[in-house]
């Protein structure tokens, strides 16, 4: 189980990194990373 969640959370770091630097908050979605979500 250990790996499942270790995965999990390696692909939420790599999610949040790769579009802190391309989305930008914006009036319609708000954030980037919801819409994508």
């Amino acid at each position: 189980m250990p790996q499942h969640q270790h995965k999990l959370h390696r692909d939420i770091a790599r999610t949040a990194n790769h579009y802190r630097g391309k989305h930008r908050p914006t009036k319609k979605t708000g954030n980037g990373v919801s819409k994508r979500r």
